[in-house]
């Protein structure tokens, strides 16, 4: 006799299309944030290589292209966290098919388990909740899942929809495909981890030969001022420390590109 599952999942206030995760959006206070950041660095660059406040403030534009920076590692670590939990759920999932339920029972065991796990406030939780909110609304859980696959933005939950979707439609064994598919996430998601431990060294190595130029102006100007005040408030001297802030920058993005792997 089979266990009746818990609890039904609470509605979502919002719909799925609002939750379209291809686009990470900067909140009030992420922009307040990161802007201040900026407006520290864009200071301190005026500082060190032009000692100019015009230049200050002709750089502050810049700050959308750091919000868009900074949105787009928050999108990727917000992938990262997807796919981690989608993982996890769908191994939820799976041992519930193994018990015997019915897949829209197995979704909601996999739901609160989900949630015990992760709070009611994770990305995915929200997501769970949402899939099995649509099957008590008669709602194929294949066609939901391929709304989820295509709203994530994760290669892995579409690429997991599609195969669910076949075998639906071919009558395959779903307890077998979602516990191969489910573990084949698992083993792409281990290999991600490896290479991330072993390039968070590099990585950190990188961020101080990145500041070793700033840190080095900033000592000059302090301990020596005079040294470089031939290179500032003229044309000459103008256009050899942007030539050089050119060259710093190009190299702090090639670095940045070189340590940014992801498969």
């Amino acid at each position: 006799m089979k266990r009746q599952p818990g609890k039904r999942p609470e509605e979502p206030r919002e719909s799925s299309k609002e939750r379209d995760y291809h686009i990470y959006r900067l909140g009030a206070a992420k922009r307040l944030l990161y802007g201040s950041l900026y407006a520290g660095l864009d200071l301190l660059v005026s500082y060190l290589f032009f000692s100019s406040l015009t230049v200050f403030l002709l750089f502050l534009p810049g700050v959308w292209l750091f919000w868009k920076y900074q949105a787009k590692a928050l999108q990727h670590r917000r992938e990262d966290e997807m796919r981690e939990a989608f993982m996890t759920g769908m191994q939820f999932v799976s041992t519930a098919l193994g018990a015997g339920y019915a897949i829209e029972n197995a979704f909601r065991e996999g739901c609160l388990a989900l949630e015990r796990l992760n709070g009611t406030g994770h990305v995915m939780s929200r997501e769970f909740r949402w899939i099995c909110r649509q099957m008590e609304l008669n709602q194929p859980v294949e066609k939901v899942m391929m709304d989820l696959g295509a709203r994530s933005g994760v290669e892995e939950i579409r690429s997991f929809a599609e195969i669910f979707l076949a075998a639906r439609k071919t009558g395959a064994d779903l307890t077998v495909i979602v516990r191969n598919t489910a573990e084949s996430i698992r083993q792409k998601n281990e290999t991600r981890r490896e290479i991330d431990t072993l390039l968070a060294g590099r990585k950190m190595e990188q961020r101080l030969m990145s500041a070793i130029p700033l840190l080095i102006l900033l000592y000059i100007r302090t301990a020596s001022p005079s040294f470089l005040a031939p290179l500032y408030h003229n044309l000459p001297g103008a256009a050899v420390m942007t030539v050089c802030l050119a060259v710093y920058a190009a190299a702090v993005l090639w670095a940045g590109k070189i340590m940014d792997i992801r498969i």
